[in-house]
């Protein structure tokens, strides 16, 4: 009875221990103008037709299919599907198939839909271009599961670095 009751306490301090690491650290979430800060991108060139290329050849070579353009507006969007399910993933849900589960829509995340709006804008003697990407998940039924902006300073500069080696082809002629 002993030995039952110390057993109980120690399991109940390693649940309490286990649990206490995997508090989430609190985010700090970021301001409108911190974002549109990470979107926008300024560019020494007045040559807006060359800036708005320029996001396109990015777009295209991060995958993306150009939906609409329209040089007078300044605007592209753009969209790249991507398959979120995994193998194992499959095979669990092939086996919930076989097994004969009485649920006939079972539902799982299947596919990630990044949508994107790219503005380019003259600003005095510079070029301004603002990217604003979207994710959406859709299960496996092509319901829409989660639909978010993208907010990530890191995806924005990676963005922008392929638009500045694009820019930098462009200007040289390449």
């Amino acid at each position: 009875m002993k030995i039952r009751y110390i057993a109980t306490i120690f399991a109940c301090l390693a649940l309490i221990c286990g649990c206490a690491g995997m508090t989430p650290a609190p985010q700090t979430q970021a301001t409108q103008l911190q974002i549109r800060e990470a979107q926008t991108r300024e560019y020494d060139t007045r040559d807006c037709k060359m800036a708005m290329k320029a996001a396109l050849n990015a777009l295209q070579d991060m995958g993306y299919t150009v939906t609409n353009a329209n040089a007078d507006l300044g605007l592209l969007v753009a969209s790249k599907e991507i398959d979120i399910m995994k193998t194992g993933e499959v095979a669990v849900m092939m086996l919930f198939a076989l097994g004969g589960s009485r649920d006939s829509r079972l539902s799982y995340p299947k596919t990630a839909c990044y949508e994107c709006t790219v503005n380019v804008s003259e600003f005095g003697e510079r070029t301004r271009i603002r990217a604003n990407f979207r994710k959406k998940s859709f299960d496996n039924h092509r319901e829409i599961l989660v639909t978010k902006e993208v907010d990530d300073p890191i995806f924005y500069q990676e963005f922008f670095s392929k638009m500045d080696k694009s820019l930098f082809i462009g200007k040289q002629k390449i």
